[in-house]
């Protein structure tokens, strides 16, 4: 929490009055759950990564990204057709209700 204080110290006043606010019942569930040395290990260093991550931005490769969603399509359809071949199958794969349903039936 000592680490996460100096950075609140720096922050505009909004930010540092939401802090305040939670930071008493994030640390009690913390506590309540024995999480310290995860908190200060593993959680602590990630989120200052990730607000580095946040405020430089990311870069999409827009080509890699159709492919990706060309990929994604292609199975979809291979995979409607394959469920053809399931009796217990009467929906489209892309359904995420229909897929629920047959996952919590099978």
């Amino acid at each position: 929490m000592r680490a996460v204080q100096r950075h609140v110290e720096r922050a505009p006043v909004s930010a540092r009055i939401i802090w305040h606010r939670l930071a008493p019942a994030l640390r009690a569930q913390i506590d309540a759950q024995a999480l310290q040395s995860v908190y200060e290990t593993i959680d602590l260093p990630v989120a200052a990564v990730l607000a580095n991550i946040e405020r430089a931005g990311i870069r999409v490769d827009p080509k890699a990204l159709d492919a990706m969603s060309l990929a994604m399509e292609k199975e979809v359809r291979r995979l409607e057709k394959e469920s053809g071949n399931w009796p217990e199958w009467n929906s489209t794969v892309n359904s995420p209700r229909s897929l629920r349903k047959f996952f919590s039936t099978s």
